[in-house]
């Protein structure tokens, strides 16, 4: 399975305020240039430590696309006994999901997950809009019949995930959703803050292209996350 994702939406403030990081840096006084690159340090340390580690410093929109893998040749889908489980050669062989209800489910990258607007499906690579790109169909949260619950999503994993009750056999899968460290009901771990504060005093001081000390990359890839 192939995942993308982008971001619709930046965080609408830093998680590492001017001040904060100008405190870090020892640096006393104000020069409007000088204040400039370190707001330009800030952000490109959150974004650098987002990309690390696959977790969202701060509220943000993302979008995110998922492409089923192709099923394997062979009678029907090919062998179940491969390697990595997949939902739709079991479908396929067997017409039901043996693993239960609501154990079929996406990883949303970029963590803490706070909430999804939308779901949408490609039922094939076929299904385009007018200029030819991916034409999605919305899968409501609650079905017409107002009762079933068609997805659900789990907020308190990291990664954050989707389950689905009765999932569609679909080329592509795409989700919207804002994920994030919000301040309030998910707070930035402080060892996460404090490796910010220490990107961006590295790359204040070392503005000649340095890499980062390997202490640093170590702490940050104890926090980095995985997904399906």
């Amino acid at each position: 399975m192939s995942v993308s994702y982008r971001v619709v939406t930046e965080p609408g403030s830093e998680p590492i305020t001017l001040q904060e990081a100008k405190d870090y840096c020892r640096i006393d006084f104000s020069d409007s240039g000088n204040d400039g690159v370190i707001s330009g340090l800030i952000q490109s340390a959150r974004k650098y430590v987002e990309q690390v580690t696959g977790r969202a410093l701060a509220t943000q929109s993302i979008l995110a696309q998922f492409i089923i893998d192709r099923p394997h040749g062979g009678v029907l889908s090919g062998p179940i006994d491969d390697e990595q489980e997949n939902f739709y050669h079991y479908e396929q062989q067997l017409g039901a999901n043996p693993f239960g209800i609501s154990q079929f489910f996406f990883e949303l990258p970029m963590a803490p997950l706070q909430s999804v607007q939308l779901v949408g499906t490609q039922f094939t690579v076929f299904q385009v809009d007018g200029s030819g790109n991916p034409s999605f169909t919305a899968l409501p949260r609650v079905a017409a019949d107002g009762v079933t619950i068609n997805w659900s999503i789990d907020t308190t994993r990291e990664p954050g995930r989707i389950y689905f009750q009765a999932p569609l056999i679909v080329y592509r899968w795409q989700f919207q959703y804002t994920a994030g460290y919000d301040g309030v009901n998910y707070i930035l771990p402080y060892d996460l803050r404090l490796l910010v504060k220490k990107i961006i005093s590295f790359w204040y001081d070392n503005r000649e292209g340095d890499a980062l000390p390997s202490d640093i990359k170590n702490e940050l890839l104890g926090y980095r996350l995985e997904w399906l």
